[in-house]
């Protein structure tokens, strides 16, 4: 998947497509794009998001591949509140919130 999105998107930074050159930037190997990360929460999301509204996100650790991973997605008044934890760490590695406009 993520090879497909870096062709898609041109954004073939070596720490997403190549184990080596992730090791060589400080990663144990290479590592999910974040962009990616937050299309996929929405993608999950949108059959509940609204026709327009706004995306904050925090990415606050960088998900090592391949990774099993949780979404985590709880209504709010405008809105929605939304996470992506390592499934075996729970550490946070996405934080944010969809609000309607």
């Amino acid at each position: 998947v993520i090879d497909r999105y870096a062709a898609v998107s041109g954004d073939r930074n070596p720490i997403h497509v190549s184990n080596l050159a992730a090791r060589a930037f400080g990663f144990r190997r290479r590592i999910a794009h974040g962009m990616w990360t937050m299309a996929r929460c929405l993608a999950q999301l949108a059959p509940k998001l609204p026709e327009a509204y706004v995306v904050d996100v925090t990415f606050r650790s960088p998900i090592l591949l391949p990774s099993t991973v949780h979404f985590h997605a709880a209504p709010e008044p405008d809105g929605w509140r939304m996470s992506v934890t390592g499934a075996t760490s729970g550490r946070t590695h996405l934080a944010g919130r969809v609000t309607r406009i």
